[in-house]
């Protein structure tokens, strides 16, 4: 989902006359540290939580995308099995009802998607939240047929840019403004653009492939 926010920033480059330098980070504390200490003045991916947003000194824009949440667990595992969740970031469960927060139910926050990944699939926890976008690409890189994924209605998962709010109150309200001239369909194309290098690759591919399949396509080799 990351890779959506270099064409999201030059579609606002185009528009505003305004020049944006992309800085690297490999978890989203890192990012809040890097505004902070000054080296950023934008964080490019943020749930819409206004509480959140306050407590790491942000200032929220407008959403740019709008994402269902979803659950991800193991094919054969029903709702009364899943315990163990992993969440990226608490702004996602702060999202949720109490419901799906019962007593029942423990969380664990990672710093990023992939040490969610991991905790999943080395059963490490029964499932993950997170939203849709996320959900597609972990399905086209894993065996897409041992996993399902359900859909948590009601909640969907906003994503904005944080600003430091010890900067100018402008550049908000610009990229307020960019946000407003982008429409839904071309967020969509760019989310969709996004994940099909993914999905078309032959490691994908192959990973996405039931066991049983890949035990056939090796014996084929083999009797060639």
């Amino acid at each position: 989902f990351q890779e959506i926010i270099p064409d999201l920033l030059h579609r606002f480059e185009e528009r505003s006359g305004l020049n944006f330098t992309m800085l690297p980070v490999s978890s989203q504390e890192e990012a809040f540290a890097m505004v902070k200490n000054g080296q950023a003045e934008i964080v490019g991916r943020l749930a819409n939580n206004l509480l959140f947003a306050q407590a790491n000194e942000l200032r929220l824009t407008t959403p740019y995308a709008y994402l269902g949440m979803v659950r991800i667990s193991r094919k054969d595992a029903e709702r009364d099995s899943i315990h163990r969740i992993a969440l990226q970031g608490s702004a996602q469960r702060d999202n949720l009802s109490s419901q799906e927060t019962s007593d029942d139910k423990e969380f664990t926050i990672y710093s990023d998607v992939e040490k969610c990944f991991e905790a999943f699939t080395s059963g490490g926890v029964d499932a993950i939240y997170c939203d849709s976008t996320t959900a597609s690409y972990f399905l086209n890189t894993h065996q897409a047929a041992a996993y399902q994924v359900t859909a948590l209605q009601g909640y969907s998962y906003d994503m904005t840019f944080g600003v430091d709010k010890h900067v100018d109150m402008a550049l908000a309200g610009i990229l307020d403004k960019c946000i407003r001239y982008i429409s839904a369909d071309d967020i969509s194309a760019l989310m969709t653009q996004d994940r099909l290098p993914h999905a078309r690759s032959w490691r994908a591919f192959l990973v996405r492939l039931p066991v049983r399949y890949l035990a056939a396509f090796v014996l084929g080799l083999i009797a060639i």
